[in-house]
């Protein structure tokens, strides 16, 4: 399985997106973004739900954990568990 900074990327140039482009999708800098393509961060989970979604992909593919990369009706799932999680509508 690939890593997240390949995973972001390889979605980005898919989509024939800029950074920029996938900043304003998803709500996170440019700077970020920039900073997770280069490998010298990774998202927590709030900003790993607003990348999955941006994409269209699941939570889990996008951070490399797995190929399953269609929003199945569970992965679809599991980015609403996640996104209540970050909310705090759920105790993690």
């Amino acid at each position: 399985m690939a890593e997240f900074k390949d995973r972001l990327k390889e979605l980005r140039e898919e989509q024939r997106l800029t950074q920029t482009q996938v900043a304003l999708k998803s709500n996170i800098s440019r700077r970020t973004i920039c900073r997770y393509e280069s490998g010298n961060s990774i998202p927590y989970n709030e900003r790993a739900v607003k990348l999955a979604q941006a994409f269209n992909v699941t939570v889990k593919y996008i951070l490399g954990s797995s190929d399953l990369k269609e929003c199945t009706a569970y992965a679809c799932h599991e980015n609403c568990f996640y996104n209540n999680l970050e909310k705090g509508r759920i105790n993690g």
